[in-house]
């Protein structure tokens, strides 16, 4: 009863922690928290890693190891046993004993290896991996390791239990950390007139600042229809849509931050159209254009009509101001 006691209090005392600690702080503040129930010297978190990608510090966290650690890692993972069981057993934690001694030949020297460098004798590692729509097939990797230096000093099952207990909680504070980071960032004088906003996978807007919800092409649109397009939008990761350039990128496991900008004129529009667009804009009649171009009349009035239709305007007086506002 008081060890459930004391699980609870490192749960909530994580979810304190993303509300209330700077995001940098985030993650050593969660170690410090998770040794008070399971006594470790050092880990490993590893966050929204996909497919191929390398490790590196905008997906991974060592704790209590030098920096090279992760480049090392990044290349013994494919011979780590206890990594590759994590990976087979999602949501469950695994322990190195129960794989490394079975390991022989070359791939036990590569292990013998990389943990005395490192000092690590003992390896607990809970994974959780999800594949959906949102990712296009991809595996999303999160995983947890906890080492031990004491050769003596094995993880005990309860710890484990414990760990694999807390593993999702961890995962899901530090995506309110990040949610709450983005939050503040929004609120800081030079992003207040970016477009930018943050949606889970299923393509609901978690936060978002005022220029991205009042952008014209998401203003426009239904909740139907701005939750298909943003689904669409995170399986495609680009898309321009009605003048407007959007950008997305994962910031944690079903969550992902959207950057928007709206298209300028020179982005919209063809060299020669470009061209017809400014001498009109100049106040130039179609005849004028035509001479000074040296092409035909019918030609001009042929790329008006493309370039009214592509700024979505209806005369020169409308594409004088863009030209004047949004150039």
């Amino acid at each position: 009863m008081k060890q459930l006691i004391e699980i609870n209090e490192v749960i909530l005392e994580i979810y304190r922690l993303a509300n209330e600690v700077p995001i940098n702080q985030f993650r050593p503040s969660v170690f410090k928290t998770l040794n008070r129930l399971i006594p470790f010297n050092s880990a490993l978190w590893i966050n929204n890693l996909s497919g191929n990608d390398f490790l590196s510090e905008d997906n991974a966290f060592v704790h209590n190891q030098p920096g090279n650690m992760l480049e090392a890692f990044d290349e013994f993972s494919d011979d780590d046993p206890t990594y590759f069981a994590a990976k087979n057993a999602i949501g469950k934690t695994v322990n190195s004993s129960l794989y490394v001694p079975k390991v022989k030949g070359k791939k036990a020297q590569i292990i013998d290896g990389f943990t005395n460098v490192f000092g690590i004798e003992h390896i607990i590692c809970t994974a959780i991996v999800r594949n959906d729509h949102a990712t296009n097939g991809i595996d999303i990797f999160n995983g947890l390791s906890l080492y031990r230096e004491d050769p003596l000093n094995e993880f005990s099952q309860q710890e484990m239990l414990i760990k694999q207990m807390l593993t999702p909680h961890i995962i899901e504070a530090y995506k309110i950390a990040l949610l709450l980071a983005f939050k503040s960032s929004c609120y800081e004088e030079q992003d207040q007139s970016r477009m930018m906003g943050v949606v889970d996978n299923q393509g609901n807007v978690l936060h978002a600042t005022e220029t991205f919800i009042q952008c014209t092409f998401i203003n426009s649109i239904t909740f139907n229809e701005r939750f298909i397009f943003f689904q669409k939008l995170i399986g495609l990761g680009e898309y321009k849509k009605d003048g407007f350039h959007f950008k997305v990128s994962r910031l944690a496991d079903g969550l992902f931050f959207i950057n928007c900008k709206e298209e300028r004129i020179y982005e919209l529009l063809s060299k020669a159209e470009l061209r017809v667009a400014k001498l009109l804009a100049e106040g130039k009649t179609y005849k004028e254009v035509a001479e000074r171009l040296y092409i035909s009349p019918r030609t001009v009035t042929n790329h008006s009509h493309s370039i009214y239709k592509k700024l979505k305007i209806r005369n020169k007086t409308e594409l004088t101001w863009l030209f004047k506002n949004k150039a």
